[in-house]
């Protein structure tokens, strides 16, 4: 981390230790403006300051908590590349995966999209893009098809049917 960019989490963490409960979380999403990271980072202090450590809570309860904090909700709607995501179809360990409509071969496809936070990241890109990439070298009627990578996202065939959490 830069010396610039410490200085900005400092400033930011003392001014949203100022401000009580609700507040000091909306502060932070209109000062951050959308820097998860950034926002992220302070979050992850301010927790510490509140008693919030490590050990205090179980590590997939913290987990899923920070997934559906960097889980960007503003994405329904939104378009990535030609494909325009129409709602959440579930979440994992590396990101949420979507319903999108592929408005150039009119089809709806599933997009696998990693959180912000993540593309910081040389690690978890270089695991998204063996991903991709495994993914791509199979073919079988149990494995959904990959149709491509677009910018954070993998875009993939949607099957439709019960999922298998419900099983």
């Amino acid at each position: 981390m830069t010396s610039d960019r410490w200085q900005e989490v400092e400033r930011l963490y003392h001014a949203a230790l100022a401000r009580e409960g609700d507040q000091s979380a909306a502060f932070l999403k209109e000062a951050c403006a959308g820097d998860d990271a950034l926002r992220h980072e302070v979050e992850s202090l301010l927790a510490q300051e509140n008693g919030a450590g490590f050990l205090d809570a179980p590590a997939l309860e913290v987990a899923g908590q920070q997934l559906a904090t960097d889980r960007d909700q503003d994405l329904i709607g939104r378009r990535i590349g030609s494909y325009q995501i129409l709602s959440l179809l579930g979440e994992g360990g590396m990101g949420a995966v979507y319903r999108a409509d592929d408005t150039k071969l009119k089809r709806d496809v599933a997009l696998k999209i990693l959180p912000e936070a993540f593309t910081h990241d040389p690690g978890r890109m270089a695991r998204f893009q063996r991903e991709a990439e495994v993914l791509a070298s199979l073919n079988h009627p149990n494995i959904a098809q990959i149709y491509g990578v677009e910018d954070r996202a993998l875009v993939m065939e949607l099957v439709e049917g019960e999922s298998p959490k419900g099983r």
